[in-house]
């Protein structure tokens, strides 16, 4: 039933905001100029404001046929301050950043925090440790200076979005706005703009493909937006964060309290691609190294394969924990197998032959001191048979072939998680048969 999905789809929106997923890249919609034109201005004004206060108020519903159900709402207050930083409080999360230092708190565990240092834009520690924050303020205050890959960030469930329209249209209460449009393949989004202060008073975007939906069904997600503005930087001390009594952990995951039956991690949420207890697809892929990898050669021994790409912030983020469990596995002297696969490194509009991603490939190992063998997936065929929307993407493959488990994105708790799949991989096929 619908109904049913959707309350499926409210648990894995929960799961995005604390642990995310991140969805492949399609080829794009070919971009309007104006339209183009419109949404670079519409960064521009957003960016050149002093300090503004945005609280964005998100509802989803989902559509079959002539049924539809609805959620409850996800709300969001972001405050930014040009120059310094700024304040997302989302859930139960307080996250501040200023000066490089990004913090976090959670109301139910008051007595901690977590701290990480950052270089740039505050967006990425912001996407690393969140991943799919649903709310396009943060690509627009934070996002990276080119408007197509601040479009890529407008959305991190359909990262191919592209100016396509902009028209003077009114909304639903009779007002003047600029309506521009953001389109992909699988999804739009618009944004209905105040034409004369250029602040966003409400967006809709839909999802009509892709894993995010099953076929035949269309999930729309409303905001309304409501904006205060400040004609001069707040203060300094505002963004700033004592930790007083507060003991500092080492993860964002460790600020939550024990999840329950009810708030599963991402890998227990079926859905669309999840190959978790099928036959695991072929592989066979050269590397590299000038060598070859076949899936098959290696039956016997529970493999963990990631799909990544050089360009992939949450994949850079992830492939040192993926090491960390190799080096487990190996001291453990557990019959494990880990491979990763870069694929998905072509980006809209860049050529990217064969020996460009197989050098690019090689430089980003060498720069990270990565050990892990590396397959190449120039055709990106192999990611799609394995089902893989988006990457970071991991699958735990027993002994005999049939995955165990499917991870995507990079949940707070990667490691301790990989570490337990594994062990279960092992476990499923020594315990005697019922």
């Amino acid at each position: 039933m619908i109904r049913d999905r959707l309350v499926a789809w409210v648990g894995v929106l929960a799961v995005m905001l604390a642990t995310g997923v991140g969805l492949a890249q399609v080829e794009p919609y070919e971009t309007d100029a104006k339209a183009a034109e419109a949404f670079t201005e519409l960064i521009k004004r957003y960016r050149a404001r002093p300090a503004m206060t945005v609280t964005s108020t998100l509802t989803m519903k989902l559509l079959e046929g002539e049924e539809t159900a609805e959620a409850g709402e996800v709300k969001a207050e972001i405050t930014y301050v040009k120059g310094v930083g700024g304040i997302v409080k989302i859930r139960d999360f307080t996250c501040s950043f200023a000066d490089g230092r990004f913090y976090a708190v959670h109301a139910e565990t008051d007595g901690s925090y977590y701290r990480e240092e950052f270089e740039g834009s505050p967006y990425w520690p912001l996407l690393i440790n969140f991943q799919d924050i649903p709310y396009p303020h943060l690509a627009l205050f934070w996002g990276e200076s080119s408007m197509e890959d601040t479009c890529m960030q407008v959305q991190a469930q359909t990262p191919n979005l592209v100016p396509t329209g902009v028209e003077k249209t009114r909304d639903r209460k009779g007002r003047p706005v600029k309506q521009i449009t953001l389109s992909s393949p699988n999804a739009t989004m618009r944004l209905d703009v105040d034409p004369k202060t250029w602040l966003i008073r409400a967006m809709v975007h839909e999802i009509t493909g892709g894993n995010m939906v099953q076929p035949g069904t269309k999930r729309v997600t409303t905001y309304t937006v409501v904006n205060k503005t400040f004609d001069k930087p707040l203060p300094r001390e505002k963004l700033a964060f004592e930790p007083g009594d507060r003991q500092r952990v080492d993860l964002l995951g460790a600020l939550r309290p024990p999840r329950t039956t009810e708030q599963p991690m991402m890998r227990d949420v079926a859905g669309p691609g999840n190959l978790a207890g099928q036959a695991a697809p072929p592989l066979v892929l050269a590397t590299a190294d000038g060598d070859a990898v076949d899936l098959e050669e290696l039956r016997g021994k529970v493999v963990v394969i990631d799909f990544w790409a050089t360009w992939c912030r949450p994949c850079v983020a992830a492939l040192p924990l993926l090491h960390e469990v190799a080096a487990w596995a190996a001291a453990e002297e557990l019959p494990v197998a880990v491979l990763t696969v870069n694929t998905m490194e072509t980006r809209p509009g860049v050529e990217n032959p064969a020996d460009t991603r197989l050098e690019k490939a090689r430089v980003f190992w060498r720069k990270h001191g990565f050990t892990l063998p590396v397959a190449m997936d120039y055709t990106d065929e192999t990611a799609q048979a394995w089902g893989v929307q988006g990457i970071p993407s991991a699958f735990v493959v027993r002994s005999d072939g049939i995955v165990h488990a499917q991870h995507t994105g990079l949940g707070a708790g990667y490691v301790e998680e990989m570490k337990r799949d594994i062990l279960e991989a092992i476990a499923a096929l020594e315990a005697p048969p019922e």
